[in-house]
């Protein structure tokens, strides 16, 4: 099932993927209520974050995912091209990154 939701100030599109009790959040921005919310209310397990690009405004969440998640290791893909802007991010949140090429299929559920 991929679920969006139209969050913040500048209306960005998050989108919940879940299959199998599990699910990935794409492009979290700093509001993460709404699909965190979701993911309680099914029972689901978050599993990952795909970022589709790494522009502040799909990535604002990210600090407070690992912060939140920091026990289970959750994996970030990111395109390792688009990943430079991030930089500067906290080692736990580069230390997650796994880089993805096009074509890479990402892993949710069995």
């Amino acid at each position: 099932m991929v679920e969006q939701f139209l969050i913040g100030d500048h209306r960005n599109f998050i989108y919940l993927i879940s299959f199998d009790g599990q699910s990935l959040v794409v492009d979290p921005q700093s509001d993460l209520v709404p699909w965190q919310k979701r993911i309680k209310e099914q029972g689901l397990r978050l599993t990952g974050v795909v970022l589709t690009h790494t522009h502040w405004d799909h990535v604002a969440g990210v600090p407070a995912i690992v912060d939140q998640y920091g026990a289970e290791n959750l994996p970030i893909y990111v395109h390792e091209l688009d990943a430079r802007r991030m930089s500067k991010s906290a080692p736990a949140v580069r230390e997650r990154f796994t880089f993805v090429k096009d074509g890479d299929k990402i892993p949710v559920g069995k």
